[in-house]
């Protein structure tokens, strides 16, 4: 871990050229407001995007299938381990790792075959994850994926012991235990992801299931984590093969009003975490993390080079929308501290009856008690009149705060399931302008409930009568305000603004989205800045000095619109959003508004209202290219096989590339292109029924899987971006998302087979024309896509000859 080093900055213009993403391009000076301060930035501490245990187990230092849990103040690492045991390590801020020593197995070991006569007869347990529920820790594991065992231990490190036999219920199990106490099992299978119900006692399953069919990334599926965050829930799970470099991690979201066992209660919303690159690819079976900070969220997981090594990325939220940052390998910045910690009452001052922190919160916060036994925990202490309190006391939780002395109890919780008090409990609230959360043994028992605590210090009522006092801590973070203060890599969510950098007047505000259409983020924000000169200003940062578009995913509504954009102190530059609805009329838009030559470091983009109301969602960073010229030749003796991602047999002869009737034939170009025009020369001979002869456009991610994937090495659809298909009489547009493809336009077409046609895709911004030998078949504006990518051309049951490919 380490500092951020920085080769710039004391006064900075960090932007070197900007235009306007769209024909219509002015500044305007309106706005002479200083937004280069990155003094934040300097103090970031780092870590390489690949940890590796510095100290081995058994000789292995890789980390498959992690799973980290924090209790008091510290984090746990259990991961698949070969040879008849668990390895375990522990860390106090997620980036230095030391194995755990429970002083009775080998360091490093939390649960040993050989010192357990109940041992499962497969000694490689698969995905081991652990939880604490009143005392004791439950870990369970499914030896080599033949369903599951479950554990139980005194201590995070172990010993751990068997407490039940083979339990069933096929693989990748994973416990949660939501706000009235009942404790859930999720599984997967080929069909999706499993849920079950299971009594306090972690043994003994109840008669209900969930088939959640809807929770799946294809035939094979892995690796589910259920996040209870604001009220709301967020289940991630993975697949397809391990080995294949597509795996990947997807998420769905639950209401926190509907049932967690039933399918309609989630919504697939998006993949969180992929990567095919050919050094940083096989991301997934991860798990989330609460930061030190107490607010901020990691996805853990691993990827795949050899061994599996851990990796961490910062996850932001804006309602059902969840994204990660950072997905890539290499140094990674920050993982935030909180601001003030104590293990025990060591950092305490004794003040009247009170133990209390020598610093205080802000004003917006959130506290940590970790104790034993019965009392009250103080918070947004100003005087022994003015104070608020956690009391503990007969299995209830009661939240009150003293004003002037007078007592004002402001929540009661009275808890399901009996508690024992002589075993350590946490209780932490978070508080941000008016709303509340507060969590009982990381149960989130409130969300965003009405509340009013001032800034103050923490401690406890010496009255109280706690036998022990463990991990204390306060961060002026709450509620999600720890998304304001980062960096961005790839992309910023509308609600992640900074607050003390923005003009948001009355009426430009959070706007929650209620729509069934498609591309759109039902369930998320839009911010809506509906006065004129308002701007939202958000932190990002690029990883070196190279040439970047700026695209800003915006409602229907906001078409047409002039909006302002700005980088850091530069000039705003006037943007004109396209006129046209997309193709989905009433579904948002992504657009390019800018594209910068930036160097590498932090920076402010602001989007402002320069003329009417516009809403977005979302701002994404995106690394282009200079603008070449290519003329691909695909004949035997010209092929550049160096540049393309080549799909099975080219069948190359002095013609060009032969797709003689594979399943599948093609290649993509490894260079990416912005605003590409792709025109292809062509001689279809025949396209079987179901097949088509097909030009690529954007495309990202391009991957084939691993042969034993339950989706099959042939899979068609290994990427993600925009497919031209031409069958016997139509041209056919699908947004392909790997097993989500989504058909966007139809058109008839005509042609002969055997006669040389030629194909031409050209892209303008968000708008992509095609046409058939210089004649114009279709033009639509694409809604939120891929905005670059690769280039190429596909063919399926079809046998056609390539001649040429041209790219500009």
């Amino acid at each position: 871990m380490r500092k951020k080093s920085l080769l710039l900055f004391t006064s900075i213009l960090l932007l070197v050229s900007c235009s306007g993403g769209n024909t219509s391009h002015n500044t305007t000076p309106i706005d002479d407001s200083k937004l280069t301060d990155f003094s934040d930035y300097d103090d970031l501490e780092t870590y390489e995007n690949k940890l590796k245990m510095k100290e081995s187990v058994n000789g292995s230092t890789e980390s498959p299938d992690p799973f980290i849990y924090r209790f008091n103040g510290m984090y746990y690492l259990y991961a698949t381990t070969n040879g008849g045991y668990v390895k375990a390590y522990k860390s106090s801020n997620l980036i230095e790792w030391e194995p755990v020593d429970n002083g009775v197995l080998n360091r490093g070991i939390c649960y040993d075959y050989s010192k357990d006569e109940n041992a499962p007869q497969e000694k490689t347990p698969y995905a081991p994850e652990v939880i604490y529920y009143n005392g004791k820790f439950y870990m369970t594991a499914s030896p080599l994926g033949k369903g599951h065992y479950i554990f139980e231990s005194d201590s995070p490190e172990g010993p751990f012991k068997t407490i039940t036999g083979n339990v069933g219920r096929s693989i990748d199990g994973s416990f949660f235990i939501d706000k009235n106490e009942n404790v859930y099992f999720y599984g997967a299978n080929g069909g999706g992801i499993v849920v079950y119900e299971l009594d306090n006692d972690f043994k003994t399953f109840k008669d209900s299931k969930g088939d959640l069919t809807s929770c799946r990334v294809g035939n094979w599926n892995e690796g589910p984590y259920l996040l209870n965050r604001n009220g709301d829930y967020y289940l991630t799970y993975c697949g397809t093969h391990y080995l294949s470099t597509n795996y990947r991690v997807d998420y769905a979201f639950a209401s926190g009003e509907d049932s967690l066992m039933r399918d309609s209660s989630y919504t697939r919303e998006d993949t969180v975490l992929l990567s095919t690159k050919e050094n940083f690819n096989g991301l997934g079976h991860s798990c989330t993390v609460l930061g030190p900070d107490m607010d901020s969220y990691y996805i853990v997981y691993h990827n795949l080079e050899g061994i599996r090594n851990l990796n961490l990325s910062r996850l932001s939220f804006n309602g059902s929308t969840m994204v990660a940052n950072q997905v890539r390998e290499g140094e990674i910045t920050g993982i935030y501290a909180s601001n003030y910690s104590s293990n025990g009452l060591d950092n305490f001052e004794e003040v009247g009856e009170f133990y209390l922190s020598g610093d205080e919160t802000s004003e917006t916060f959130t506290c940590e008690f970790n104790t034993i036994g019965e009392g009250k925990m103080v918070f947004s202490y100003v005087d022994e009149n003015n104070y608020s309190y956690i009391d503990f006391i007969n299995n209830t939780i009661d939240i009150v705060s003293l004003n002037n002395g007078k007592k004002n109890f402001i929540n009661s919780i009275e808890l399901v399931k009996e508690y024992d008090t002589s075993v350590y409990h946490s209780f932490r609230l978070q508080y941000n302008d008016g709303l509340m959360n507060f969590y009982f043994d990381n149960i989130e028992k409130l969300a965003l409930e009405s509340a009013s605590f001032p800034k103050g210090k923490i401690g406890y009522m010496k009255n109280s009568t706690f036998s022990e006092y463990g991990y204390t801590a306060f961060s002026n973070v709450a509620l999600g305000t720890s998304d304001k203060k980062a960096y961005d890599e790839n992309i910023s969510l509308a609600n992640g603004y900074v607050d003390e950098l923005s003009i948001l007047n009355n009426g430009s505000e959070l706007q929650y989205i209620d729509s069934s259409n498609d591309f759109t983020r039902n369930g998320s924000n839009n911010l809506v800045l509906k006065n004129k000169n308002d701007r939202a200003t958000y932190r990002f940062q690029v990883t070196e000095d190279n040439n970047y578009a700026i695209n800003l995913r915006v409602n229907s509504a906001s078409i047409n619109k002039k909006i302002g954009v700005r980088i850091d102190d530069g000039e705003i530059n006037e943007v004109i959003l396209p006129s046209q609805k997309g193709q989905i009329a009433k579904g948002d838009l992504l657009v390019n508004v800018l594209n910068c030559s930036l160097t590498q470091g932090p920076h402010h983009v602001s989007i402002y209202n320069l003329d009417d109301e516009i809403a977005f969602s979302e701002i994404r960073y995106e690394m282009v290219d200079e603008g070449k010229t290519n003329e691909h030749s695909l004949t035997k003796n010209n092929f550049e096989d160096d540049a393309f991602y080549i799909r099975n047999e080219m069948n190359l002869d002095q013609n060009g590339v032969n797709s003689n009737n594979q399943e599948t034939c093609g290649i993509i170009t490894k260079d990416n292109y912005f605003n590409a025009e792709l025109s292809v020369d062509m001689n279809i001979q025949s396209i079987e029924s179901g097949g088509y002869v097909s030009l690529l456009m954007n495309i990202s991610d391009y991957s084939v899987n691993y042969y034993g994937d339950a989706d099959g090495l042939s899979s068609l659809n290994t990427y993600r971006g925009y497919r031209f298909e031409i069958d016997k009489t139509r041209l056919k547009v699908q947004y392909v998302d790997y097993n989500f493809t989504k058909l966007l336009r139809v058109e008839k077409i005509n042609y002969n087979f055997g006669e040389d046609i030629n194909v031409t895709l050209k892209q303008e911004n968000n708008t992509i024309t095609c046409y058939l030998d210089d004649n114009q078949v279709l033009s639509f504006v694409c809604n939120v896509g891929n905005m670059s990518g690769g280039v190429g051309f596909m063919a399926s049951n079809a046998k056609a000859t390539f001649y040429q490919m041209r790219i500009s």
